[in-house]
């Protein structure tokens, strides 16, 4: 006897169940027949009219409500549902901490001085380094200049040897014309 509520094997493992066989077994949940049960005690734990399950009354200090429950009934099924989802972090630069502690001076402060001209004269230095920058500088835009130069030259050159080939082209296709043509001439009067 095989009953599929009851597993064997693997009880990790999913349950495997198509889309098709959970719809079958919704219907037939669905479409089951409502039991009509009779009055069979006379207590009242179960008594059936017209197909209606009545519940014992309830005991002192409770009551009944009644619930609904098949909005909570879940289909198990192989793979559950996926979905997408999409979330981006603000922008935010974080503050540095404000120092609350600061350490009391001990010991005295030195200082040097430095007339104009002891260490590095600016002017001085930095003439050669901008020499080079500039030297740097303007070569490049000059070899950019004449590479663009050589560029147009040669496109015009192609231009000129793409002219000079059509014109032979034609040339050769109207000596061909008038060849074919002196040929049918000289067929027709032999």
């Amino acid at each position: 006897m095989w009953d599929k509520r009851v597993v064997r094997g693997n009880t990790y493992a999913a349950i495997v169940t198509t889309s098709r066989e959970a719809a079958q077994q919704m219907r037939a949940s669905m479409t089951r027949p409502k039991r009509i049960i009779q009055n069979t005690t006379e207590s009242g734990e179960v008594d059936a009219i017209g197909g209606e399950v009545n519940t014992p009354r309830a005991v002192d200090g409770r009551r009944h409500v009644e619930l609904q429950t098949d909005e909570n009934v879940e289909l198990l099924t192989d793979k559950p549902p996926v979905y997408e989802k999409d979330c981006q972090t603000e922008f935010v630069i974080e503050k540095p901490v404000p120092r609350h502690y600061m350490p009391v001076k001990t010991g005295e402060d030195k200082e040097t001085q430095i007339w104009d001209g002891e260490l590095f004269n600016f002017d001085y230095e930095v003439e050669p380094i901008l020499q080079v920058l500039i030297g740097k500088s303007l070569e490049q835009g000059r070899m950019e200049v004449l590479e663009e130069e050589e560029l147009r030259v040669m496109r015009e050159e192609q231009k000129r040897y793409d002219e000079l080939r059509l014109a032979e082209m034609m040339e050769a296709q109207r000596l061909e014309g008038k060849e074919r043509k002196l040929m049918e001439e000289n067929v027709i009067y032999e």
